[in-house]
């Protein structure tokens, strides 16, 4: 992603926003797009903390700052929020801590809808700090398109993932309309702006805008894959097979996202962090951890098989899979217990009708921002003693043949990180479970 800073953060959270851009780097192997930061965007009523113009998204990001560090917050958008039991002191007469972000989401929207080409959703973050352990959001509201999340690279890059679903990417000369209406000149700092206005179509290509995730049965997504070690894998070329992977196991871009935080670094002026390429394939080390070794272990909590996958998906992931459904699919939540604390894990299973569609799904929904397969808890499923979501949950997939195994593994108190070496092994050793 290439930030453009046009103004002094809002909130106090919204410093912690752009540390956790920053550790995204540059470029559409995480995130993509451009973020710009502070400002005021034209024909808004506020300031922003930022906008996040993405290839398949606008992400409308307000910060809203909490009297203290939480464990639980309970955010509806149509109720007081709740911090740890108590309700949010300084909402008693005042307007609602997401009313600001909503009000700038739907004047940003219309502004846009005045634009030709392809024109993205615009979705809503509001980014709660100093510090916040588990978000609890209504489904009605998340499928609203808002998420209310304390920012780390975890966060941002799983709630960019769920909501940059639009079918079709933005060209980079649409992405330059948009950014040119929604900031014009005077928008922020002169040096911001002579960044933004500098910014080319190649610039702009380079940060995803113009790559079509389309693909056939052949092909990969057209993204690269970026591996643990940070190396990236661009996918196979268009005319010839899907490159075989079978009995590979591949942490994906989840778990190397929190690992870029130890090399990223915020300064005054901003910085910029650069991945290497290569062209070799990654296999993920192994993390030293034996979670989850023994199958046996994991209790199965609930599960559910069926012919298709379509139905049961979200984003680019969903509109493939129309094209090249699965043949069947089962799901399941597990439960592993972890020298006395509890691990929640979604296993997904899913079948197709030969190798090559196989790993076509299997880059597909290892790229950032394409969406994914739902887990049994987002459709619904109660889970009283396990985790409320699989949000910033380690996450790795397998292939063996035209079979697909995709696991993620999460606390089930406590939240989550993608680069815990016990929520690692226990998604991996899943991999491995049968579901009934």
């Amino acid at each position: 992603m290439r930030l453009v800073r046009l103004g002094e953060p809002v909130s106090a959270v919204g410093n912690d926003l752009r540390a956790a851009l920053v550790a995204c780097g540059t470029g559409r192997a995480l995130l993509g797009g451009v973020g710009v930061l502070g400002g005021r965007p034209a024909g808004s009523a506020g300031q922003v903390d930022a906008v996040l113009v993405l290839p398949r998204a606008v992400l409308v990001v307000v910060g809203v700052d909490l009297p203290e560090p939480v464990r639980a917050l309970r955010a509806p958008l149509d109720a007081p929020w709740n911090l740890d039991g108590t309700p949010l002191p300084t909402q008693a007469g005042g307007p609602h801590p997401a009313a600001a972000a909503r009000t700038l989401t739907a004047e940003i929207q219309s502004r846009l809808n005045r634009l030709p080409g392809t024109v993205p959703p615009v979705r809503t973050l509001i980014a709660v700090g100093p510090f916040v352990e588990r978000v609890e959001q209504a489904p009605g509201d998340r499928d609203a398109g808002v998420r209310v999340f304390h920012p780390s690279p975890a966060t941002v890059l799983g709630a960019a993932r769920e909501l940059a679903d639009h079918p079709a990417p933005c060209q980079p000369a649409d992405a330059r309309r948009v950014l040119d209406l929604l900031f014009p000149p005077g928008s922020g700092l002169a040096a911001g702006m002579t960044d933004l206005a500098g910014l080319t179509e190649e610039d702009l290509a380079r940060e995803g805008f113009g790559s079509d995730a389309t693909t056939t049965g052949t092909t990969s997504t057209g993204r690269s894959e970026v591996g643990p070690t940070g190396t990236t894998r661009e996918p196979p070329p268009s005319s010839g097979p899907h490159r075989p992977t079978t009995g590979r196991t591949r942490l994906t871009w989840q778990g190397w996202a929190a690992a870029v935080v130890g090399v990223g670094v915020l300064a005054a002026g901003g910085v910029v962090l650069a991945l290497s390429g290569s062209d070799q394939d990654v296999n993920a080390d192994q993390p030293e951890s034996s979670a989850g070794e023994n199958t046996a272990e994991y209790r199965e909590v609930a599960a559910d098989s069926g012919t298709g996958c379509a139905d049961n998906a979200f984003g680019d992931v969903r509109t493939w899979l129309r094209e090249h459904d699965c043949s069947t699919l089962s799901r399941g939540l597990l439960d592993l217990s972890v020298n006395g604390r509890a691990v929640g894990v979604s296993l997904a299973v899913a079948t197709f009708a030969d190798e090559d569609t196989a790993g076509a799904f299997q880059d597909l929904v290892e790229s950032p921002g394409r969406g994914g397969v739902d887990d049994l808890l987002r459709d619904g499923h109660e889970w009283p003693t396990g985790p409320d979501d699989f949000h910033g949950a380690a996450f790795v997939t397998s292939r063996e043949g035209a079979e697909v195994r995709i696991a993620q593994a999460v606390w089930s108190e406590g939240g989550a990180d993608p680069q815990d070496a016990t929520l690692q092994a226990a998604a991996r050793n899943a991999l491995r479970v049968n579901l009934r």
